[in-house]
């Protein structure tokens, strides 16, 4: 009994190496040692591999199943938890897990990660296809964490700051007007700081749309960022502001496969200057300014890395300038007939 209350609280990882085996197992679907068929009924828990299914029984009762399927975009893995009646989907990319998907009587959870450079730096959280928690991790020069900021519709906005300097480390948490560190140093002294009402440098918060859209401000001393996300969890506007003025905004459309197809950014200055890029499967192949509804450049970037960029004047195109990959040298220069 002791043996197996000191199994339950292992982590769960299935074998998926060996084809029809049978293994002694815990509630977690771990194998404790290799068994023959006739001699696993003999066991509260069983567990059964064939190639990438693996099914664990208890008193002979199949409760819970794992099935690997190898696909050209990645990896998916599927678990099935029949004494919860739960069914969890995992999509890998790349060896990195790109969704996760968790479906139940009572509701259906999806979870979404965002990675650079192999790296976590955002997590979004749907229950029921709406958007319900941002996290957003922040890592330093070499990669490691530093912080990480969880926002919510029905949640506090929570901030965790990490850091290593000198041998000590540091750990903040921040909730409203509250913030407290804990600064680990040698010798196992820990020394505690708290705050109470003093202002903090970013200020952040969260409500719905009529649209049901999570509607994100950012505050940091007079400079205001606003961002949109639909209910699929994906950026639709930004704007910024400084002041009572509008610095910029970014509207983001996408196609019905959600991959984004268009953006159009508006800059207020003396001036009004517009941006519209363009994009197929993701990468951006046009991209047109404008100063007070006039068009004074575009750019056609193709396929082998160079790009055209066309120029105005008073609305009406004069020149074509194609330059090399590297953006700088200019490999030709063609003049519009009329001009």
């Amino acid at each position: 009994m002791n043996k197996l209350k000191a199994a339950l609280i292992l982590f769960m990882s299935l074998p998926t190496l060996l084809f029809g085996a049978y293994y002694r197992s815990n509630s977690l679907a771990q194998e404790l040692e290799i068994i023959s068929k006739s001699a696993a009924v003999g066991y509260p828990y069983y567990l059964v591999v064939e190639n990438n299914n693996s099914k664990l029984f208890k008193d002979n009762t199949l409760i819970y199943e794992k099935e690997i399927d190898e696909t050209k975009e990645g990896r998916v893995e599927r678990e099935i938890d029949y004494q919860k009646e739960r069914t969890i989907l995992t999509y890998w990319e790349d060896n990195l897990p790109k969704k996760i998907e968790e479906f139940s009587k009572e509701k259906t959870k999806t979870i979404k990660f965002t990675y650079l450079d192999d790296q976590l730096i955002e997590k979004k959280e749907f229950l029921d296809d709406t958007l319900d928690i941002i996290i957003t991790y922040y890592r330093g020069t070499d990669g490691l964490l530093n912080g990480m900021r969880i926002i919510g519709l029905n949640r506090l906005q929570t901030n965790y700051l990490f850091s290593e300097i000198n041998s000590v480390f540091t750990f903040g948490e921040s909730k409203q007007e509250v913030f407290s560190r804990l600064d680990f140093y040698e010798g196992n002294l820990i020394v505690q700081q708290i705050w109470l009402a003093e202002k903090p440098l970013l200020e952040s918060s969260v409500i719905r749309d009529q649209q049901n859209n999570l509607v994100v401000e950012e505050r940091e001393d007079l400079y205001l960022k606003k961002k949109i996300y639909n209910p699929k969890g994906l950026l639709i506007s930004l704007t910024t502001s400084y002041g009572q003025e509008s610095v910029s905004t970014k509207i983001y459309e996408y196609d019905s496969e959600d991959l984004l197809i268009k953006t159009v950014e508006l800059i207020e200055e003396a001036t009004t200057k517009k941006i519209e890029r363009y994009f197929e499967d993701q990468v951006l192949v046009n991209q047109i300014e404008w100063i007070d509804d006039k068009p004074i450049s575009s750019t056609r970037f193709l396929s082998d890395g160079t790009s055209i960029v066309t120029l105005f004047e008073n609305g009406k195109a004069y020149v074509d300038v194609t330059y090399a990959s590297d953006g700088k040298r200019v490999l030709s220069l063609e003049y519009r007939m009329g001009k």
